[in-house]
């Protein structure tokens, strides 16, 4: 195996993805992509608003901070579990396209995510596409539950 990817949102279900992903990258002494996808389309979704309004000026800079919040996490956790290299990428598009092309792009052997994502605001971010993802990538899937 040369090179793993994982999709996180930032849920408690990402998470578990991030760790067998971390273990699995130890296990095969390979690099580790993190992923998040920001959908701006999604942007207008009203807890996206409501939180763009307490902490950032647009919905669009709530989302970017988020994701960039998300990876930052998710690879400080990937380190701490063994992953020998973690590289962190936000990409911005319609999520399960976004990833399989995001696997594509790294050459990914194994794509690993959560079998769901945290509902309105992390739909804008990944959310349930593992079926999607699973359809169309190039390699291989992991959906952790």
């Amino acid at each position: 195996m040369q090179r793993i990817l994982v999709a996180t949102d930032g849920s408690d279900i990402a998470g578990r993805a991030v760790a067998f992903a971390a273990r699995l990258a130890a296990h095969e002494q390979c690099p580790l992509t993190v992923v998040s996808v920001v959908d701006y389309f999604n942007a207008s979704q009203p807890d996206v608003v409501e939180y763009s309004h307490q902490e950032h000026d647009t919905p669009e800079g709530a989302l970017n901070v988020w994701a960039e919040q998300t990876v930052a996490h998710a690879t400080r956790d990937a380190l701490r579990l063994g992953a020998p290299q973690v590289e962190a990428e936000i990409h911005s598009g319609e999520a399960a396209l976004s990833i399989v092309e995001a696997a594509q792009k790294n050459q990914a052997d194994v794509i690993v995510m959560g079998k769901r994502g945290r509902g309105p605001i992390a739909s804008a971010l990944l959310g349930s596409v593992s079926r999607q993802v699973t359809a169309t990538a190039p390699c291989a899937v992991i959906v952790v539950p």
